[in-house]
């Protein structure tokens, strides 16, 4: 029996437990904000709330007792060194959960916890609050109401996670426009694909019209070569990672043509790719906006994608289609197959 405990297990031993949430943690120092169950993302805040607390004061003692937490170099550095001076004003209430609806599957609640400082979508800060409260007319009331109900992109991707009922998603905050191929920027790649152990990688186009899509295919590809190399040594909680290399990288066609190496028949899904991809609706059409307009802005992208899988599909025989390319040869046993 419980017995008035009010702590949540997660139906876990303690020192599972213990080791759930160290490492849960550990990724919301390094990413600022992760997405999970929502019974987890509850348990996981009274145990870091009191972390940045001590991060506060930044000595030697209070690293040393952090550390007896996390048990991860890494996070102890980014914790007291990035967002301890961030938070310094803030008495209390450092992160915030938010509800992202059920996960497709088994049906669990989803929650996104994050770092409230670190948020550039809901917290605006008191200057921003300043100016709103500043116009008492009720047609400058109406525009800043109206300002705040604007599609927040943190919100859009937490809905096509749950439209294609993905169990996680993780944010590595590389810049966007700007990333490069740097040694720190593979490490998170690689930290990543060993800590989840995918068979298969999809990543982005090798050639595009954007610099991001082929510079991304390129940090994507060799990251997974080298997360097999056992001498390359990465951590989670303070626990060194096995090496592992998924057994194929593929890359998909997306602005320009590229002839596919690969096709895969997507007519049972078309409507629900349509459906995760309109979730991102403030980069889509929009009649009342007065952003410039974009190649992707158009009212005809949708049919534009579409087209797309069914030239993909006319290749192999069906309606619609999902091309990919492939640096190494796709590996089949058996021909008939």
């Amino acid at each position: 029996m419980r017995h008035g405990d009010k702590n949540n297990n997660l139906s876990r031993t303690a020192s599972h437990r213990k080791a759930l949430l160290s490492n849960l943690a550990c990724q919301l120092f390094q990413h600022k904000k992760i997405v999970t169950t929502l019974a987890k993302a509850k348990a996981l805040r009274p145990y870091v709330e009191p972390l940045i607390t001590k991060a506060k004061e930044n000595t030697t003692h209070q690293r040393r007792i952090v550390f007896s937490y996390l048990q991860d170099k890494e996070a102890i550095k980014e914790l007291f060194d990035v967002i301890s001076p961030k938070v310094a004003s803030r008495p209390g209430g450092y992160t915030r959960v938010i509800k992202l609806g059920k996960r497709t599957g088994d049906n669990a609640e989803l929650g996104m916890i994050e770092l409230v400082d670190y948020n550039e979508i809901y917290g605006k800060g008191a200057e921003d609050k300043e100016a709103a409260t500043a116009k008492r007319t009720r047609r400058a009331g109406r525009k800043k109401a109206t300002a705040v109900k604007e599609p927040a992109p943190v919100e859009e991707a937490a809905k096509a996670t749950s439209i294609m009922g993905i169990s996680f998603r993780k944010n590595l905050e590389l810049r966007d426009g700007f990333f490069d191929l740097s040694e720190s920027n593979k490490l998170s790649v690689i930290r990543t694909v060993r800590e989840h152990r995918p068979e298969i990688v999809i990543t982005n186009a090798i050639r595009d019209r954007h610099p991001d899509h082929g510079r991304g295919a390129q940090l994507v590809s060799e990251s997974c070569f080298l997360s097999g190399l056992s001498k390359i040594g990465v951590n989670v909680g303070g626990e060194p990672l096995e090496a592992w290399r998924p057994r194929q990288v593929y890359h998909m066609i997306q602005d320009y043509y590229l002839p596919p190496d690969i096709c895969v028949d997507i007519t049972p899904y078309i409507d629900k790719k349509a459906e995760a991809v309109m979730a991102f609706k403030s980069q889509f059409y929009d009649p009342m906006s007065n952003e410039p307009d974009t190649p992707i802005s158009g009212r005809d992208f949708l049919e534009f994608l579409k087209s797309r899988a069914r030239e993909m599909g006319r290749l192999i025989g069906v309606e619609y289609a999902e091309g990919y390319n492939t640096v190494r040869p796709v590996t089949k046993n058996n021909l008939l197959q």
